[in-house]
């Protein structure tokens, strides 16, 4: 198995969530303590995920009405604007010679200074809005994936240690015997906003799932990051949220997919992490979780890390839906 944690709250450094605390996921990759039974390395891969905001667009902007030229000759230059460009991620070679996979992505943010206007306002020019409100700065989410174990790259450190977020999901990588190897195999996975990772198993497979496969289209399946089944399945949770993108339908897909799993492969570890940087869905099946809170964030993981107290136990086949204020969590159908 797996193990895995996701978080949300105040930006933190990548390596205060995975590096640096004692137990660390960093650590849980060699000295796991509830793996029950599904191996005693998670050495084969490791993924980390987090999310940046996109500048506003032009549509995004609130639209106003320029003050005539004559008008702001009187009074000054109006607006001044100003913008950062985040730089891109992209792993070098790792010892072994192993080409790092990771993603790019960049984060801008665009402020438009306030201006103000004696006779212009008064006749008919709108004030220029002062500022973009964090609503408009769609979230996209980062991954940096390898297929070597988390302790075998030399990047790591100094990586983790310069980026801050406000959500993240990582994983390390136990994989399943007779599945194939590689980042592709590697969570988090990633469709749109979404992230995705998956601790468990499905006995069979891919024969004991065929029925489920048959309601995806063949270009969903032909588009799988790795014939895997934690690719599979989140691909079966994003065709059934359909149109929508909204915690909601997430939710409701997770469920269903679940139980329909589990019926088609009894005995199935479903354990899932699934957020959109504001919104986590995660499930317990058959596997261990532990959750932490404070009064502005939420930690989930498969084993307690850190110093601090306040970490409890997820109990078995449970649905949680959480942002970093608020938790709720609902017995699964099922549940024993």
């Amino acid at each position: 198995m797996c193990r895995h944690l996701a978080y949300l709250g105040p930006p933190t450094t990548l390596s205060d969530l995975i590096l640096t605390p004692p137990h660390s996921l960093y650590e849980q990759s060699w000295t796991p303590t509830d793996m029950r039974h599904g191996g005693t390395l998670n050495a084969d891969g490791y993924g980390l995920g987090w999310y940046t905001e996109d500048p506003p667009t032009a549509d995004d902007l609130p639209a106003y009405t320029a003050a005539a030229p004559h008008d702001l000759a009187s009074t000054g230059p109006a607006v001044g604007n100003h913008g950062a460009a985040g730089g891109a991620v992209v792993g070098d070679r790792g010892a072994g010679g192993g080409a790092a996979a990771g993603d790019e992505s960049a984060s801008a943010g665009a402020v438009a200074g306030d201006h103000q206007t004696s006779a212009a306002v008064h006749q008919g020019a709108a004030a220029a809005p002062s500022s973009v409100s964090h609503e408009t700065r769609r979230r996209r989410p980062v991954r940096y994936r390898r297929n070597v174990p988390i302790w075998a790259d030399q990047n790591l450190a100094e990586l983790a240690g310069s980026i801050r977020a406000g959500g993240v999901l990582a994983a390390v990588r136990n994989g399943t015997m007779g599945m194939p190897y590689g980042e592709g195999a590697v969570a988090p996975f990633r469709s749109g906003e979404w992230l995705f990772s998956h601790n468990g198993r499905v006995p069979g497979w891919p024969e004991s799932v065929v029925k489920l496969a048959e309601q995806l289209p063949a270009a969903d399946l032909l588009g799988l990051d790795a014939p895997v089944d934690s690719a599979f399945i989140f691909a079966l949770i994003r065709h059934r949220m359909g149109a929508r993108d909204d915690h909601e339908a997430a939710v409701a897909a997770v469920t269903s997919v679940v139980r329909d799993v589990e019926a088609t492969a009894p005995g199935s570890r479903l354990n899932f992490l699934l957020t959109n940087g504001t919104h986590l869905i995660a499930t317990t099946w058959t596997h261990s979780l532990h959750v932490r809170r404070t009064h502005n964030s939420i930690t989930l993981a498969s084993e307690p890390f850190g110093e601090e107290p306040g970490w409890s136990e997820v109990p078995d086949r449970m649905l949680l839906v959480a942002t970093a204020t608020t938790l709720q969590l609902t017995p699964m159908e099922g549940s024993a």
